[in-house]
């Protein structure tokens, strides 16, 4: 028998040291190897992250992760990937354009929220000095001269073909003697360059007693923000070093904030700066974070100004108001419904509480004085009750209530509420926030502090924009008008008909406080008639343009209107003359040379009449059509958005109503007086919109808030039905496939929550308890997240994978039948109709498209244009947030 070849002879020794390696040696080496050796290379091995002990400077164990079951009918939905994560790694975030993007934004829209980006939808932040400790310019080749601002422009040039230069922020000397920026030119290229790289290590935390909050959401973001770029780390690490001062210090009033604080602003400040050394998506990332300090630095300021001037709150005796109370109820006797007055003012309550000190809350003197003092200045009073109110002895009260609505406030509890909500955005400490600032407004020297609050945190969070092209695309296209004309002019009768065509548009008028718009009605009528006056007839034909002006103005008070004007210019040609007496020879041409002459002789008269006539008609047309089209409105908006509003008890406000010659601009807040609204910059809207809207999500769970559903018990039918209701939502194909007998227990904090980030919907219901006739589950949660599909005529919104599960006694039988359930209510595609009625039906509209669809810190942008139109983005002034 022939041997058998050597390639197959190693075929079978191959395996057998093989085995005999994983049996025999193996074993002995694994015994071999330490608890620390044997955990590194499981490690190595699984990929995991394993609790070894650490070296100075290597990465730490990863933090336990929640218990989240994500249940999804594909083959390895038993093993969960749970991704790492360390505090201390910085993940570059890239945020990835829209098919729609980058697109031009819109000129000339300046708003105080508003934060552009370039390449994806731009965030815009303000410029302004930058200067932080010492500040140099460093450059990869070395040195240069000394800046010279007056210079700058001439290096311009230069500057395009220089390497890149370096900001060094040092740490502040503890004078933080700063140089400012503002005077040089962070391009110029003529600094006196350092050769060593920019430090950006980041201090430990001193464990010291401070009344300073913990910035856990400012230093994730700062840890987040990670760009191989020297001027980004530097101002990375210089903002790091200084909120790690502040918080060091032990006082809110310690002289030392001041210059912490200054020195925060100009950092953000420096961005524009810093900016231009980095690719526009990273950018975006650092222009939040610039916006995220500069709303906090407006209210740590206002709060330092009220520690350092901080008084004891004065003793007050409420027996010494009994005086002024007596005086109050005489001067109501002697008028007209002195009782009605009487319990407006809740005097009975204000009597018991001077009377009764050694009984009495000093939180129910504050209560009632607050609720007097709003309904005294309360913008429903009528002329008549504001003077009454404005008279001495309830002025007098006026000033002793103050007084009594001034309660202790705890500055650095406030500061530490403000700094969680900005890391959990959670609805119970945004009820708190609001509850401390009911306490705060009422004290003195308060307004800077709840104008910043205001501006900051309870900012508009909805926002439309619509171009004067649109408005006069939506005008209605009026039908020629045929009328018939009896009428006595200058003693003659006349009779015939009369058309008229007519063409409506609207001019925007630049106003930066209320939106001013004017209606031109445009046209010309033609007439043929007969004039009988005496023995003679006359047959005209008339033929006059006109033009007809009404301006309307809407304002925070309402819609007011102005009368219109009109002129006309014509002439009136008569084309044939007859006389009783023509039949008559020579007598029938004296009458008619006698007619022709009185005509001749009344020409001007008449024209002028006749264009009175067509310009009163013209003016009479447009009042009454404008005023016909008002009412109908006012009646549809007040039925389908303020009576739903005002009956949850929201509170829409107009932060900011203007037009321009462009564009109209609104920008309200939609909110109870106990809910916070938007306080991150929106996406800004692309400049060749026609109409842009932006919503934040708040404006969503305002309204979520007052619909009471906290630990309601409630039909999953039910639930549907209220909320498709709520937010005009098709919800037949939900309802249809829904299960019966589905009831429901929600959770008590936000039992449905909406949030839209990183280009996604993700929606939440926390349940206390759901039941079916067999079966019960208590204390889960169940997310959904959607993605938009962007189409010319709509926005698809699709679900981005299965529905997940977050609970600690569900089993696997659990998740199935949850699943079952939830798959229908949160169904895998919604279509969002944004372009509805006059968008399909009018051709004059046709072109039109969603051209914009962006959902980002706590936003969604949209924008309507031509599909085709060039989408090349801008910035748009430094000024605008």
């Amino acid at each position: 028998m022939e041997p058998y070849p050597r390639s197959k002879t190693w075929m079978y020794i191959i395996p057998v040291v093989s085995l005999f390696l994983i049996a025999v040696v193996s074993p002995r080496l694994w015994q071999s190897l330490n608890e620390d050796q044997k955990s590194r290379i499981k490690a190595s091995l699984t990929g995991a992250v394993v609790s070894v002990k650490h070296h100075e400077g290597e990465i730490t164990e990863a933090l336990p992760h929640p218990r989240r079951i994500h249940v999804d009918f594909d083959s390895d939905w038993l093993q969960p990937e749970i991704a790492r994560f360390d505090s201390r790694v910085a993940q570059r975030v890239v945020i990835h354009p829209e098919s729609h993007s980058p697109d031009e934004v819109e000129i000339g829209d300046v708003v105080p929220d508003e934060i552009g980006d370039v390449e994806v939808v731009s965030e815009e932040v303000g410029d302004g000095e930058v200067g932080v400790g010492e500040v140099t310019i460093e450059r990869h080749q070395g040195p240069a001269d000394k800046i010279d601002p007056q210079n700058s422009q001439e290096i311009a040039t230069e500057i395009e073909s220089s390497p890149q230069p370096r900001l060094r922020l040092s740490a502040p000397t503890p004078h933080l003697e700063q140089i400012d920026l503002n005077e040089f030119d962070i391009n110029d290229v003529s600094s006196t360059l350092p050769s060593d790289a920019p430090s950006i290590e980041i201090p430990e935390v001193v464990e010291v007693p401070s009344e300073w909050p913990e910035m856990s959401a400012l230093f994730a973001a700062f840890d987040e923000f990670c760009v191989d770029v020297p001027i980004a780390e530097a101002w990375r690490a210089e903002g790091v070093h200084l909120l790690r001062r502040l918080q060091r210090v032990e006082t809110l009033e310690d002289p030392e904030v001041d210059q912490l604080l200054l020195a925060l602003k100009k950092l953000a400040d420096a961005l524009p700066h810093v900016e231009k050394w980095l690719d526009e998506p990273d950018c975006v990332p650092l222009r939040q974070l610039a916006y995220g300090i500069e709303r906090r630095l407006e209210v740590w300021q206002a709060i330092h100004q009220l520690a350092k001037n901080a008084r004891p709150l004065p003793p007050i005796n409420v027996a010494d108001a009994l005086p002024l109370l007596n005086d109050v109820e005489e001067k109501l006797l002697q008028g007209e419904n002195g009782d009605g007055w009487r319990s407006y003012l809740m005097l009975d309550r204000l009597t018991q509480i001077a009377t009764s000190t050694w009984v009495t809350d000093s939180s129910v003197r504050y209560e009632v004085s607050r609720e007097v003092l709003r309904r005294m200045t309360d913008k429903g009073l009528g002329e008549q009750q504001k003077v009454f109110i404005e008279s001495s002895e309830l002025q007098q009260l006026a000033r002793m209530l103050r007084d009594w609505a001034v309660s202790p406030v705890d500055y650095p509890k406030f500061a530490r509420t403000l700094e969680q909500f900005e890391t959990s955005r959670s609805a119970t400490l945004a009820t708190q926030l609001v509850h401390s600032m009911e306490h705060i407004r009422w004290a003195k020297g308060t307004t800077e502090l709840t104008n910043a609050f205001n501006t900051h945190y309870r900012n508009a969070n909805v926002r439309l924009s619509i171009t004067g092209q649109l408005v006069n695309d939506f005008l209605p296209i009026l039908e020629p008008i045929e009328e018939n004309i009896r009428d006595n002019i200058m003693g003659a009768s006349v009779q015939g008909k009369n058309n008229t065509w007519t063409r409506l548009r609207v001019k925007l008028v630049e106003d930066d406080q209320r939106i001013r718009l004017r209606f031109i009605a445009s046209g010309n009528t033609r007439s043929r008639t007969v004039s009988r006056k005496g023995f003679v007839r006359f047959f005209s034909n008339g033929n006059s343009n006109f033009s007809a002006g009404k301006e309307l103005l809407v304002s925070r008070q309402g819609i007011f209107s102005q009368n219109a004007t009109a002129s006309a210019d014509g002439r009136t040609r008569v084309v044939d003359l007859e006389t009783d007496y023509d039949h008559i020879p020579l007598v029938g041409w004296v009458m008619r040379q006698m007619a022709l002459e009185e005509l001749h002789e009344q020409r001007n008269t008449m024209k002028s009449v006749m264009t009175n006539r067509v310009s009163k008609a013209a003016r009479t047309r447009l009042d009454d059509s404008l005023q016909e089209r008002l009412t109908d409105y006012e009646e549809r908006w007040n039925d389908k958005v303020m009576a739903p509003l005002k009956e949850l008890r929201l509170d829409p406000s107009a932060i900011e109503m203007r037009s321009t010659a462009e564009r109209i601009v609104l920008r309200c807040r939609i909110a109870s007086a106990a809910q916070l609204a938007a306080y991150t910059p929106r996406p800004r809207a692309l400049k060749n919109s026609v109409m842009s809207m932006q919503f934040h999500e708040s404006s969503a769970n305002n309204l979520l808030e007052q619909l009471e559903l906290d630990g309601q018990v409630i039909d999953l039918e039910e639930l549907i039905e209220r909320l498709s209701k709520r937010f005009d939502l098709d919800a037949d194909e939900i309802r249809e496939e829904l299960p019966e007998g589905i009831k429901l227990r929600l959770g008590q904090d936000r039992p449905i929550q909406i949030k839209f980030d990183d280009h996604r919907i993700l929606i939440t219901f926390r349940i206390a308890e759901l039941s079916t006739p067999r079966r019960k589950w208590r204390n889960f949660v169940v997310r959904g997240k959607y993605r938009a599909d962007m189409g010319r005529l709509h926005v698809d919104l699709e679900r981005e994978g299965g529905i997940e599960l977050i609970s600690e006694q569900l089993g696997f039988r659990d998740q199935i039948a949850l699943r079952g359930i939830f798959t229908k209510v949160m169904t895998r595609n919604h279509r969002l109709n944004v372009m509805r009625g006059r968008f399909l039906e009018d051709p004059r509209l046709s072109n039109l498209g969603v051209t914009q669809f962006v959902v980002r810190d706590g936003w969604i942008g949209l924008s309507i244009g031509a599909p085709d139109s060039p989408k090349v983005a801008t910035e748009a002034p430094v000024t605008a947030r």
